[in-house]
């Protein structure tokens, strides 16, 4: 990929790239921590052929039931995504229709302005996102990266149980200490003309 692009923009070219209608995409830094079942994924993916209308099924349980958030009548392993929830479009390991996805991406933006700017975006289209009742993939919450930092508490039981090797290049700390920077770096971030204008194309 060429030197300086988004995480949107590679995305995007990979996806241009391809001819499979439905696409699994899960982030490289989460780092599985049992066996995936097999069985929930092949019946997610029977879900999404039979029903068009599905354009997201994210494989990962992250919410209860709710009046906002209902069980789904017709797929009761799923749980529909509310227009107005929080994070309906994630990075979360999760099936995509890959024009949906394709339709969300903006050049410009970071996997967490996708997030949160995508989930936005997400209610102008008729498609319905779910999310599993129970995880189809297992892993620490956000993965073992945290901004290109190795989280200290995620990555540790990865060296001693199954002896991999991390990059020396990159810093490892606690993910406690590494959000605390990222929270006193994006109050000056905001000042910046270029933050300023992307945060407004974003929502178009």
């Amino acid at each position: 990929m060429p030197k300086g692009s988004t995480w949107s923009e590679n995305l995007m070219s990979l996806l241009e790239q391809m001819d499979e209608e439905y696409v699994l995409m899960m982030l490289e830094d989460f780092w599985l921590k049992s066996k995936v079942d097999v069985l929930q994924l092949q019946r997610c993916e029977q879900i999404m052929t039979q029903d068009a209308g599905i354009g997201f099924i994210c494989m990962v349980h992250q919410l209860d039931p709710s009046k906002e958030n209902p069980v789904s009548k017709d797929y009761p392993e799923l749980i529909e995504y509310g227009c107005n929830t929080p994070y309906r479009v994630t990075t979360q390991a999760g099936l995509w229709r890959r024009d949906y996805l394709l339709r969300l991406l903006r050049r410009h933006e970071s996997a967490w302005w996708f997030e949160m700017f995508g989930s936005k975006r997400s209610r102008r289209y008729a498609y319905r996102s779910y999310v599993v009742n129970r995880s189809i993939f297992e892993y620490d919450d956000g993965g073992v990266l945290f901004r290109g930092s190795y989280v200290s508490e995620y990555v540790e039981r990865f060296v001693k149980d199954h002896k991999i090797m991390l990059n020396p290049q990159r810093r490892i700390d606690s993910k406690a200490t590494l959000m605390t920077e990222v929270s006193e770096n994006s109050k000056t971030q905001k000042l910046n003309p270029r933050f300023v204008f992307n945060y407004i194309r974003s929502h178009f």
